[in-house]
């Protein structure tokens, strides 16, 4: 290897690690990981979308087409991801109630409320037990418990100052607690069963 062939070769071999080092250190913005941002506008945007598609649900079925604007803007935020990937998933498998429920779940995060609805994550849980979508199951398991205790207090909150709040919602809740704990357990057919019950009963 002549002299001229051999500073080639090193200058190569230089570029080669100083592109490795930079790719290690040095983030790439385009391919970075949404995360959880708190951008009034944005949040503004998704409560429009969530609405606008709410309203059309109600008309028709959606369809992929209709999700775009929506899909655009969930790429930005975790939470707004991780929740548009579960409607994705529900339309794709043709539950379009299912989908009803994660355009209110878009629209809650969207408008900040805190405390979400248990019952819509139990009734999409005992769904993906049913397609042996466990780890699907298991996060919305973790949705519902993150929110099921609070939900209960806000029951009992609203009932307090007017009693016919919430018909049947003892039932409900004990219902939800039991779906929970059949899943905990690994008994999956009782906790489809709890599941549909909340489903068929659940409001929210």
């Amino acid at each position: 290897m002549n002299k001229l062939m051999e500073e080639r070769f090193f200058a190569i071999i230089i570029v080669a690690l100083l592109a490795i080092v930079a790719a290690y250190f040095i983030p790439i913005p385009s391919l970075s990981q949404p995360h959880n941002i708190n951008d009034p506008q944005l949040h503004a945007r998704v409560a429009k979308e969530t609405f606008r598609l709410e309203s059309l649900s109600l008309e028709r079925n959606l369809t992929t087409d209709d999700l775009k604007p929506l899909e655009n803007l969930t790429r930005q935020d975790e939470r707004f991801a991780d929740e548009f990937e579960e409607l994705k998933w529900m339309m794709d498998h043709n539950y379009p109630h299912h989908v009803f429920h994660s355009l209110t779940s878009l629209n809650a995060i969207a408008l900040n409320q805190t405390v979400l609805c248990p019952a819509d994550a139990l009734s999409h849980v005992a769904v993906y037990l049913q397609w042996n979508e466990t780890a699907r199951a298991q996060g919305s398991l973790e949705d519902a418990q993150s929110n099921i205790d609070e939900w209960e207090m806000k029951v009992v909150k609203v009932r307090e100052g007017s009693p016919s709040a919430y018909p049947g919602e003892d039932k409900l809740i004990e219902a939800m607690k039991q779906e929970i704990a059949q899943v905990q357990a690994g008994n999956y057919s009782a906790a489809i069963t709890y599941g549909n019950y909340v489903d068929e009963n659940g409001f929210c």
